[in-house]
């Protein structure tokens, strides 16, 4: 029991915007009401689709 309590003290501490995550070739990158992540991996660039709908993606040079 107390280590359980230990644990959910310390993930309490941890500031939850302190983790990113980058967002591979073709998954979302954002759009109306997207909350995901916006850091990206590296060498790709965010397409609009649509208002609703941006993605990562390859630059036209790759």
């Amino acid at each position: 029991m107390k280590t359980s309590v230990g644990l959910v003290f310390l993930t309490t501490l941890i500031p939850q915007s302190s983790v990113v995550l980058d967002v591979a070739e073709w998954q979302q990158y954002g759009g109306l009401d997207y909350t995901g992540s916006r850091a990206c991996d590296s060498g790709l660039t965010c397409v609009y689709v649509n208002d609703f709908y941006s993605q990562y993606q390859k630059g036209s040079g790759d």
